[in-house]
């Protein structure tokens, strides 16, 4: 039997990381002024801030992996229990299927489920799109068995865009902005090393 267990590992709180106390959101926002950087201490407080806050999304994301390693070992034990169990059923089923049939029923109706026989399939399935979309052309157009589809070719829009600046019906222009980076430093989480 596969045995996980998943517990998590201590949570770096939002008001305590690395034994520190972080500087609670309320404290800049407190007052009828809102923190601004004024000073050099300002700015390492800010920065220290956003570090700690760094630190905690990054420990959220190796818990949401070990989680999603977790329950991928998990589903995966549960599915190959569960394909046996039905590989088991089936057997069981088509062995009896003549007997189910005589009895003038191709369904077994039980408090846990159902096992029934049904048909299916009768259908056409695809395996070559092109060798049929010819097909339904050489056919002709007044048997209705295929529609003509007008798209964009968006990368030659847009070259044509820069080329001559003319934007065309059903478009409208998003101008380029300049967007402002902040990056504070990325703390190692607890077992990691450089």
């Amino acid at each position: 039997m596969n045995e996980h267990k998943l517990a998590l590992a201590d949570d770096p709180s939002a008001e305590q990381i690395d034994g520190e106390e972080m500087i609670p959101v309320s404290d800049f926002q407190a007052g009828t002024e809102p923190f601004t950087i004024k000073t050099v201490d300002d700015r390492k407080r800010a920065m220290k801030w956003l570090a700690k806050v760094e630190k905690k999304r990054l420990w959220l994301k190796s818990e949401r992996d070990r989680f999603e390693a977790w329950y991928a070992a998990e589903d995966a034990d549960i599915t190959e229990k569960g394909a046996y169990m039905r590989a088991v059923v089936e057997q069981w089923a088509t062995v009896n299927r003549d007997s189910m049939v005589r009895l003038g029923t191709k369904t077994i109706k039980i408090p846990e489920g159902e096992i029934s026989w049904r048909k299916s399939g009768g259908r056409l399935v695809v395996t070559d799109k092109d060798a049929l979309a010819q097909w339904c052309v050489e056919e002709g157009p007044d048997k209705g068995l295929y529609r003509v589809r007008t798209e964009a070719e968006l990368t030659k829009v847009q070259a044509l865009f820069k080329a001559t600046g003319v934007i065309p019906p059903g478009c409208e222009y998003s101008p380029e902005v300049e967007e402002i980076r902040i990056s504070p430093s990325q703390p190692l989480l607890p077992g990691e090393h450089t």
